[in-house]
């Protein structure tokens, strides 16, 4: 009820003095009865909404106890179940019985333990699979079943809504019913979590490394920018390790104690309130995780130590003696190690439930197998390894089914895709070295700029979202950097062309659909070295001042507009879009730009790159209407200018 008819409402009830001025005057003839035929029709509409049959059936056999606690979900909630065609279904006699003084309880909450004891209890008795309860007037449900110990516990409203809806994403999406025009509606009650699953494949990351990303190097500056990351639009922030790690100035890859965030950043409590300042915004929140090794200070890597090697035992049931890939730092966890497997799972689970975290991005997954050695590449299919990693995947579904998993994997792409199909997303670089794709393109060079290899590659493509595309990381050398130092004529020596050449390239990264990436300042066009090698890790200048320069300052807004259309029109971007680009070398300037033409229905878009020294011409398609950068019409022909990018809709600007 809204205003004003709430107070209306209100100022009436306030005006009865006693129970007797209530004056009820009912007409018999104004209610009408309904009866079984208005059931089966109800039964019947109910028997359609069952997205998949075949899983009932499979599962017919699973016992589940149902109670009404003295409801009306009595009438109909058994028979439904049994229509379905579940066959075991136990309700509790004792509250079975109509009456609306519920005797048997309390409060006939059925998110109340109380209120389910009598359920539970004959779930006990007879090893039932599920509980399931009804309020008295049956639109609400309450849920209990057994946890990974075998206990007993309830599902709270926000974890019964997340799992239907999880459920309901999932099995439409396997059985082809996500054209790209479905939405999920939340309202202010409903849990903010729900966003996080419908956006999982139009994630929008934002790697951040705390040490690096303010004057304080903690997570008190960090909450302190956060109106800065929610205004560039990205829906989710993934940490670099802040696990326990040796010492207090590093990018965390060198973990101690899983079970413990550094101290170098904030308390415990501190990290909460960064994470829950961060979801209060609709920012989702993912650690970087690594588990591939551990340094020698690890309690687990102690407890079976080789003193005279200076290295983990031969005995030690968690670590490899020596690493069984070519890529190892430290100490290599042996994966196939029950013993390992359980404390990675437990770990994962912890910071799950501890932190309210959204997700992980795993370090170094190609490091998960046992079937190479210290100087092999271990590139190639591993089903050992796929079967590894969805262990740690079902492990975090199970507690947390909305939770994303990344791994930084760069393995055989049918091992990728089979990854993706079980809903594992893995890194996918825009360019596999420093002088080619989106480096190539930032400097002003044609030769080796295709921008294919960031959805795909020797005609692989994957699993619709199994990539996470990004132009760079903390591993790679800055874009803006090799542009500055190394471009051609003018990119390198006029700031405003080079964050022009720079806001193309996020043009041709961002508008290509499944989650993207950015490195921490690539909105303002950092251009500080990442160094040779002993020189990566450490501590780098500070450059906020960029955010007041007109030049980056522009290119920063660029980001947000191109970050908040995938918010705005994200089936655009969906598995149902239809989408085609122009990136070779050849597709570069004058009459031969690069393209991307997106449709969806009656929404198209087209962006065209101008990233030469000649200007473009280009003739609009028919259905382009508005300048989307700029809110300005447009139709015909439209000029694109050296080292800038048009980016055209059907639709209006919102």
């Amino acid at each position: 009820v809204l205003a004003p008819h709430d107070k209306g409402i209100i100022d009436e009830v306030n005006a009865i003095a006693s129970a007797a001025d209530i004056k009820f005057q009912g007409n018999p003839d104004l209610i009408q009865i309904i009866g079984e035929d208005i059931d089966k029709i109800y039964l019947d509409m109910v028997k359609t909404v069952s997205i998949d049959p075949a899983a009932i059936a499979r599962h017919k056999d699973m016992k589940i106890v149902y109670t009404p606690i003295h409801g009306t979900g009595m009438m109909l909630i058994p028979r439904a179940l049994k229509m379905w065609g579940f066959e075991n279904v136990f309700t509790v006699p004792e509250q079975m019985i109509k009456d609306g003084n519920f005797p048997t309880v309390v409060s006939p909450n059925p998110e109340n333990a109380e209120a389910l004891s009598m359920a539970v209890n004959l779930a006990k008795e007879i090893d039932a699979d599920l509980v399931m309860a009804s309020d008295p007037d049956a639109d609400r449900v309450g849920i209990a079943c057994k946890d990974d110990k075998g206990e007993w516990v309830l599902i709270n409203g926000n974890q019964t809504c997340m799992m239907y809806l999880y459920y309901i994403l999932t099995q439409y999406k396997q059985l082809g019913k996500i054209k790209g025009g479905e939405f999920c509606v939340k309202t202010i009650v409903t849990t903010e979590l729900i966003k996080k699953i419908a956006d999982k494949n139009n994630l929008m990351i934002y790697e951040l490394l705390l040490r690096d990303f303010t004057e304080t190097g903690d997570l008190q500056g960090a909450i302190q920018k956060l109106d800065y990351l929610e205004r560039l639009g990205i829906t989710a922030i993934e940490l670099m390790p802040v696990q326990e790690f040796e010492g207090n100035d590093s990018w965390g890859y060198n973990p101690t104690f899983y079970f413990a965030l550094d101290k170098a950043y904030g308390t415990s409590e501190m990290y909460k309130r960064f994470i829950d300042e961060c979801h209060k915004r609709g920012i989702a929140v993912l650690f970087d995780v690594v588990y591939n090794h551990a340094t020698g200070s690890n309690t687990f890597a102690r407890l079976y130590w080789d003193s005279k090697n200076n290295r983990t035992a031969e005995n030690n049931p968690w670590f490899n003696v020596e690493a069984r890939h070519a890529f190892n730092v430290f100490h290599d966890f042996n994966h196939e190690s029950p013993l390992e497997r359980d404390f990675g799972k437990r770990n994962l689970k912890y910071l799950i439930n501890e932190y309210h975290i959204d997700g992980f991005r795993f370090d170094l997954t190609k490091g998960f197998t046992q079937n190479g050695n210290k100087d092999t590449d271990v590139s190639g299919y591993d089903e050992s390894r796929i079967s590894i990693l969805r262990d740690y995947y079902n492990a975090i579904q199970s507690v947390s089914p909305e939770a994303v998993m990344i791994c930084e994997h760069w393995t055989d792409w049918a091992e990728e895709n089979v990854l993706a199909l079980a809903g594992i997303q893995c890194w996918r670089k825009g360019s596999n070295t420093h002088d080619e794709g989106y480096y190539q393109s930032g400097m002003g060079y044609s030769e080796r700029s295709s921008f294919s290899n960031l959805i795909q590659s020797g005609g692989n493509s994957i699993h619709f979202g199994g990539w996470v595309g990004f132009m760079e990381s903390h591993d790679e050398e800055r874009v803006a950097y090799k542009a500055q130092v190394y471009g051609n004529e003018k990119i390198k020596t006029d700031l405003t062309t080079r964050m022009n050449q720079l806001a193309a390239n996020a043009a041709f990264c961002f508008t290509v659909p499944g989650p993207k990436m950015i490195w921490q300042f690539g909105e303002l066009g950092y251009d500080e070295t990442l160094g040779e090698e002993d020189e990566k890790t450490a501590k780098k200048p500070l450059h906020w001042e960029y955010y007041d320069e007109p030049a980056r300052k522009s290119l920063y807004d660029v980001y947000a507009k191109l970050l908040d259309l995938r918010k705005t029109h994200a089936n655009l971007f969906g598995q149902n879009a239809t989408f085609s680009w122009k990136v070779e070398t050849a597709d570069w300037t004058g009459n031969t730009p690069r393209t991307i033409s997106l449709k969806y229905n009656d929404k198209e878009l087209v962006v065209v790159g101008n990233f030469g020294d000649d200007t473009t011409n280009y003739s609009l398609d028919s259905n382009i209407k508005y300048n989307y950068m700029t809110g300005d019409e447009v139709s015909g022909n439209i000029t694109v200018e050296p080292h800038n990018f048009f980016l055209g809709t059907s639709f209006r600007p919102e």
